[in-house]
């Protein structure tokens, strides 16, 4: 049985997440852009799993949807910027297309080449 204390608790915990997610979503630092990532999606879904566990009125239904959609929102952001695909793969981004004749070329970056 869900207690209201741990609701709230775990709200806090959200808000708490996400404001480090805006202190930190400018990192360069893959590996602690990861871990805030992951954090992320943990809250989301047991945000989610709360979500479905109870009835709640239409307005906190519609706050729900809204603080998953921000923080997925903030999460692709910084995919994006990193160039981390879902998988936590690395994607090389690429150069202007030829005016869409051929495949557009890659910007393979030194460091990003393994041996």
């Amino acid at each position: 049985m869900l207690v209201y204390e741990d609701v709230l608790s775990f709200l806090r915990h959200g808000f708490s997440i996400f404001e480090e997610l805006n202190r930190n979503s400018f990192t360069n630092d893959i590996n602690a852009a990861e871990i805030f990532i992951i954090r992320c999606e943990e809250f989301v879904c047991g945000l989610c799993l709360l979500y479905r566990l109870m009835q709640w009125l239409i307005d906190i239904k519609q706050y729900f949807q809204e603080v998953t959609a921000s923080f997925q929102e903030h999460i692709n952001r910084i995919l994006e910027r990193l160039n981390i695909e879902e998988g936590g793969n690395f994607t090389c981004p690429k150069e202007n297309d030829n005016g869409g004749i051929g495949r557009p070329s890659f910007k393979l970056q030194k460091s990003k080449l393994t041996v």
